[in-house]
């Protein structure tokens, strides 16, 4: 750092930071009006623009399981509307280990460096875009949606007393609102149980398939004074679809949840993104925001946080550790042989990039100083440095300190044993901030990228300290990769069994009967009267057994039936389908009338018959 840069920090210290004091409680940014207007004095090679205003943003909580955390449809995550530390582990606990996180990208057009997405700033606004016009982010129907499975049944007094409403009805409602609402149309996921393309809520379950919880949200890059507030960089052109979900579950799912990033380049000059790079930026809080330590484990694509002593003021002896895994990188050419995931399916030829870099960065006049924001120069190309795995200021390796030798992974050591670059080593517990990269990637007009991480929080249990929490951290994320990639085996569907397939006769009140399969949740099926499903007469989910009683059929008809399962990966494809027809209703005699005069000889108790009128003309008979 140069001697005119040194003095510029330093003015930019007493002008700023009085109005950007970070602790555990409240952020150090620009998310109150005196810094803001501090900023905005200041003057740069590209000016610098106050935050953007617009009337309506979206909160929801993502709270299935023992993890609740904040979620804005802006691309802010973990940090609460009141600007504070909005990542509570465990539930219910009021301790926090994430200060705020966030989805940032780099890349080049035209060979200049741009940079966006969401940290302590936002660079997006809430909303999709069409032939190259953003939403307005105050329309009725840009905005965070949330489901469960369970919100008819679950009685959501937890979710209320967490703060996701004012009370379980308010909380009900919205989660109605949004099953029928359902954004499917604009990219959110869902179950489409009958397979015919549509999104219908009185049959499908919206939401990632299996998930207990999913939330969805679209925003855009497209303006350019959003877009100035947080980098100073003109908008690239990019969709930015995000899908949240969760479970509900005892197993180390309960202790995560899920982020797909679906970026789409939608430039509206049609320009080419080349070596793009995305990067999980987060700005832990383990307890006291002030005492924290971080690292990574390049063979789990894993970055992380934990307490760097053995006592915190808000945990004490069992602090827990926090970490973004990534799951699934950007899609690039491979070989043959490679696979790659992307859209729910694998490719051949093509692989997902893993974590290609890590970071730390710090309030610090050193080599790991957190670029200051608003900026063109003093931002932009420093974060693209970050990104591509370097010093921000200056572009120059990074250096193990115990090898001299370059590296792209700060701090890989080994925390548990000890062995090479941990923290501690350079710098004492501290504020910090984090980020896993993965990069480079082109993306040409039109292309879709998936990126997707796991945010994972191990510990705070009693008898696990500081560095037990990590290692449970690591297995934890181990576990979330095995749980993504099963989703993309397909789970074959049962077998119908009884009635056998064209029986007929059929009692109107069967019995179905399909084979058991293992690991399963439950099951579901569908009655129709066409073998098409296009008339549904009947859908069952949830059933917990192989078995399922018919009611109110009726005599002489065809049925088609049909069953899947689901199990904790997904829902199979419905079964091949079986049918049936009803006996005929014994309890009334059938007679053929023909010819049109017939007498009908009968002694004792009721006869009772119906009479058709095949022809034209009125029918008469006498009663004898």
């Amino acid at each position: 750092m140069n001697k005119i840069y040194k003095l510029a920090l330093i003015s930019f210290i007493i002008l700023v930071l009085p109005s950007m004091s970070m602790n555990a409680q409240k952020s150090g940014d620009d998310n109150t009006s005196s810094s803001q207007s501090s900023i905005g004095e200041l003057s740069s090679t590209k000016s610098s623009y106050a935050n953007p205003v617009y009337n309506k943003s979206s909160y929801t909580k993502f709270n299935i399981n023992k993890i609740s955390t904040w979620i804005k449809n802006n691309g802010n995550f973990d940090i609460t509307p009141d600007s504070t530390a909005g990542l509570v582990y465990p539930i219910g606990s009021y301790k926090t280990a994430v200060f705020q996180s966030g989805f940032l990208w780099g890349g080049k057009i035209d060979g200049e460096i741009h940079a966006g997405g969401s940290m302590y700033r936002q660079g997006t606004l809430p909303g999709r875009v069409i032939n190259g016009v953003a939403d307005n982010p105050n329309d009725p129907d840009v905005r965070i949606y949330r489901v469960r499975r369970d919100f008819l049944t679950n009685d959501l007094l937890s979710e209320a007393i967490d703060g996701a409403g004012s009370n379980a009805k308010e909380i009900r409602e919205q989660y109605q609102k949004d099953w029928y609402e359902w954004p499917s149309a604009q990219g959110a996921p869902y179950e489409d149980l009958n397979a015919n393309g549509n999104y219908e809520p009185e049959i499908d379950i919206p939401g990632v398939s299996g998930a207990d919880q999913t939330i969805w949200f679209v925003c855009n890059d497209f303006d350019s004074i959003t877009t100035k507030y947080l980098s100073n960089s003109l908008p690239m052109g990019i969709e930015e679809q995000v899908t949240i979900w969760g479970y509900n579950s005892e197993s180390p799912l309960g202790n995560m949840l899920f982020r797909k990033y679906t970026l789409i380049n939608k430039n509206v000059e049609q320009k080419t993104f080349t070596d793009m790079y995305v990067s999980m930026w987060s700005h832990p809080s383990i307890g006291n925001i002030g005492d924290n330590f971080a690292g990574c484990d390049t063979t789990l694509d894993l970055g992380y946080s934990y307490n760097g002593g053995s006592n915190d003021a808000i945990y004490g002896a069992t602090p827990p550790a926090a970490g973004f895994k990534l799951i699934q990188g950007p899609l690039v050419q491979g070989v043959l042989s490679d696979t790659a995931a992307f859209k729910n399916k694998y490719l051949t030829g093509m692989k997902n990039l893993g974590m290609t870099s890590f970071y730390s960065l710090l309030d610090c006049d050193c080599p790991y100083f957190d670029p200051f924001k608003g900026f063109y120069n003093t931002w932009t190309p420093y974060f693209y440095n970050i990104l591509q795995g370097l010093h921000s200021s200056g572009g120059q390796p990074s250096k193990n300190p115990l090898t001299n030798q370059p590296t792209k992974f700060l701090l890989a050591g080994d925390p548990i044993t000890g062995e090479g670059w941990i923290d501690g080593l350079m710098y004492p517990p501290r504020d910090l901030r984090i980020g896993s990269v993965s990069g480079p990637f082109n993306m040409a007009y039109g292309d879709t990228q998936e990126v997707v991480f796991a945010e994972i929080l191990a510990g705070a249990t009693e008898g696990l300290d500081r560095l037990q929490a990590v290692t449970l951290l690591k297995e934890y994320s181990q576990f979330a990769q095995d749980h993504y990639d099963k989703s993309f085996y397909l789970t074959l569907p049962p077998i119908p069994l009884f009635p056998n397939d064209k029986s007929e006769n059929v009692v109107i009140d069967p019995i179905l009967i399909w084979n058991s399969v293992i690991e399963a949740k439950y099951y579901s099926i569908q009655v129709a009267t066409e073998k098409g499903f296009n008339n549904i007469i009947f859908t069952k989910n949830e059933i917990s057994d192989t078995t399922f009683q018919l009611t109110g059929l009726l005599n002489s008809t065809d049925y088609f039936w049909r069953v899947r399962v689901r199990d904790n990966y997904g829902s199979s494809y419905f079964s091949k389908v079986f049918s049936f027809t009803t006996q005929a209703d014994s309890t009334k005699p059938t007679l053929a009338v023909s010819p049109i005069s017939t007498e009908i000889d009968f002694e004792g108790g009721e006869l009772s018959f119906e009479v058709t009128n095949t022809s034209i003309g009125t029918m008469n008979w006498n009663a004898v």
